[in-house]
């Protein structure tokens, strides 16, 4: 279990809040193009991943709350 430090409190709750996915194509060098998820934060782009590993992400957060409750 990971523990925030409570300084960063609020920052973390706005973050969450600012959360968005929304569909992307990666682009290779050699020109091929791969589904894949844009994650924003507000404005900001944080990750550009492959649809395989958002639906990992999504399991793994998923499987933590349930182990959780």
């Amino acid at each position: 279990m990971f523990n925030s430090h409570p300084d960063y409190f609020n920052r973390n709750i706005q973050d969450g809040k600012g959360l968005s996915a929304i569909p992307a194509r990666l682009a290779a060098p050699d020109g091929q193009e791969v589904p894949g998820i844009a994650v924003f934060n507000g404005k900001h782009l944080k990750f550009c991943i492959t649809e395989a590993d958002a639906i990992r992400l999504a399991t793994d957060i998923a499987d933590t709350i349930q182990t959780k409750n």
